[in-house]
């Protein structure tokens, strides 16, 4: 497993057994990027290809909180999560994501990592996404080895205070409804 995989399984597992928890990993999942063809707008937000972003749209629907995490492997979100922003532009008009949480993790083996968390949030606040903080923005963490992010005292404490404050958020949110 990898580092960005053994944070967000460390920040589920901080979750109450009250939420439904659902994990897709992009790398198992084929999804093209953005054609910018623009067939979606003209056709009723349907994307002309047929990959697995349909998985996706459905998810984006049903979820109450949606968290983000990504290797850092050029400075910024792995391929796999920008093809993900990217395509949500098919469902620009219907936004399925407004008024949800969104948090984020990223691992990195050098520099990039508080790019990536940037690029993340900023996607949510454009899907209307209200974004979950960490102890201060999502987790930004080093990792090399594979598990070598669950030696660190302090990714774990911010895994944890990720998962908290979304649940603190999500039970806010079912409150006011």
């Amino acid at each position: 497993m990898g580092n960005s995989e053994s944070l967000i399984q460390l920040t589920i597992n901080g979750f109450s057994s009250e939420n439904e928890i659902r994990w897709i990993k992009m790398s198992d999942i084929n999804i093209q990027g953005c054609l910018g063809c623009e067939h979606c707008t003209h056709n009723g937000e349907q994307c002309i290809q047929k990959d697995d972003m349909t998985i996706l749209y459905d998810e984006f629907v049903w979820c109450d909180a949606l968290i983000i995490a990504t290797p850092v492997y050029s400075r910024n979100v792995c391929s796999h999560i920008m093809a993900l922003m990217d395509r949500h532009y098919a469902v620009k008009t219907s936004r399925p994501l407004e008024g949800k949480l969104g948090a984020a993790i990223a691992v990195g083996r050098g520099a990039g990592q508080a790019i990536a968390i940037s690029s993340i949030y900023n996607w949510y606040l454009s899907c209307g996404t209200l974004c979950v903080p960490g102890e201060l923005n999502g987790i930004t963490a080093f990792g090399y080895n594979k598990g070598e992010v669950l030696e660190n005292e302090l990714y774990v404490s911010q895994a944890k205070k990720l998962a908290e404050n979304t649940e603190k958020y999500l039970e806010m949110m079912r409150t006011k409804k």
